[in-house]
């Protein structure tokens, strides 16, 4: 009966888990979409149809974004134009701040040095990924600075809510004793 309740407690907070960035990666398509902002890279990856720009008119004027047609594939120009909020940042986030609550719930019940030990070096993992990952989608401009932090704060603020109630009443974590089955031979 404990290994079942154990199984069931684990088998709902990896559901959480699933349903909450589902969450978040439909409120990022909606941002993406909605918002439409330019990567960084967008000249380059869209292969802007000069021919088809007018300069001629207003040469100092700016040039909207709507007025550029690409040569590229439909699919490069709907990327080229979906900067905002970083996905990857937000992934790796929200993996983050998961990996935290969990191995932090099972050093706590097991209480052993090693495991601490363990602990640490998880999280410290965790951080160096997450951070790659934020740094390298600016710097290889796939994103703005700001798409990154908008990307960090969507996951942090779903994150939150449902992780750290985690903390106090999961019952993943707790101490089980599994007992040896009683068989009658007789």
């Amino acid at each position: 009966h404990r290994l079942a309740k154990y199984f069931t407690s684990s088998t709902l907070l990896y559901l959480e888990y699933i349903l909450t960035y589902a969450v978040g990666l439909f409120f990022m398509e909606v941002l993406k979409c909605g918002v439409g902002r330019l990567r960084p890279h967008f000249i380059a990856h869209c292969d802007v149809d000069w021919d088809k720009v007018d300069c001629k008119t207003n040469p100092s004027a700016y040039i909207e974004a709507d007025a550029i047609v690409c040569k590229g594939t439909p699919k490069h120009e709907r990327s080229s134009r979906t900067s905002f909020p970083s996905g990857h940042t937000l992934a790796a986030v929200f993996f983050w701040c998961w990996l935290v609550v969990y191995v932090r719930g099972v050093a706590r019940v097991i209480d052993s040095s090693p495991l601490r030990g363990i602990r640490n070096l998880l999280v410290a993992l965790g951080t160096a990924w997450m951070l790659f990952t934020a740094v390298t989608r600016v710097t290889d401009y796939w994103h703005h600075p700001t798409d990154v932090m908008a990307g960090a704060t969507i996951a942090l603020l779903l994150a939150y809510p449902v992780f750290s109630r985690r903390l106090s009443i999961n019952t993943a974590f707790e101490r089980r004793e599994v007992s040896t089955p009683k068989v009658n031979f007789e």
